[in-house]
């Protein structure tokens, strides 16, 4: 298992989100597909060939935030990627 399969399994099962880095979570959208298509500002836009919707993150000290981990997560499920 790799270093972004380990932070998968460790997004889906809820822990340590506060030590969840930025780049991490950039990781774990790349496994599963997501494409980074563009920025504005600090907010970075990812989109997936089998999902309408784009998901939009962005750091806040280099961590990701609680909410937008939660959200990379239901997405997970929902469309089992």
């Amino acid at each position: 298992m790799n270093q972004a399969e380990k932070l998968k399994t460790k997004l889906l099962a809820g822990q340590g989100y506060h030590n969840f880095s930025f780049g991490d979570l950039v990781m774990v959208l790349e496994l599963v597909g997501f494409v980074h298509v563009r920025s504005n500002g600090s907010h970075r836009f990812f989109t997936h060939p089998n999902i309408p919707e784009p998901v939009n993150i962005q750091p806040r000290k280099g961590k990701c935030k609680p909410y937008q981990l939660r959200q990379v997560r239901d997405i997970i499920h929902e469309y089992g990627l």
